[in-house]
């Protein structure tokens, strides 16, 4: 499925009712911004907070901002936006930033109150989290791993 952002929520639904096959939606969004449905399966990946920083700095390069801007029905900045800082000084902000998580999503207290609230909520049968790191570690593990929980079966490879 496509980007979504900006799209009035009825197209949403509407693309999304239109698939014949197992839907899937992928989020940014903390589990406590999206309607919970018990017959939903919500997968909650994790990353070192300072991996996931690093990746958001370099992130901001691709964005194209002009339609971003468009999408959302934000104006157009009055002046240029000023330089953006090297990544060890914007790193040292990003840390030091004293905010809301509901500001922010991608600040640290967002980042960590995203991960704290599927913590709690990891023991409910339709909630599974997954760190990045074991991804990148075992990742036929971790597929098998989600498999299960998605209730789909995966062939043992032949010779084992």
């Amino acid at each position: 499925m496509v980007g979504l952002v900006g799209y009035p929520r009825q197209n949403v639904v509407a693309r999304l009712e239109a698939q014949d096959h197992r839907r899937f939606i992928k989020t940014h969004t903390p589990l406590d911004g999206i309607p919970l449905d018990r017959r939903a399966t919500y997968i909650v990946v994790v990353r070192h907070p300072l991996d996931m920083a690093v990746s958001l700095y370099h992130q901001g390069d691709n964005i194209d901002r002009t339609r971003l801007r468009q999408l959302t029905g934000q104006p157009e900045p009055r002046e240029p936006p000023p330089p953006r800082p090297a990544l060890h000084e914007w790193l040292l902000s990003w840390i030091d930033w004293d905010g809301s998580r509901h500001e922010q999503l991608d600040s640290l207290p967002g980042v960590l109150w995203h991960a704290s609230d599927a913590w709690t909520r990891r023991r409910q049968p339709n909630i599974v989290l997954v760190h990045y790191d074991s991804l990148s570690g075992d990742l036929e593990g971790e597929m098998r791993r989600l498999a299960a929980a998605l209730g789909i079966t995966v062939p043992t490879p032949c010779g084992r």
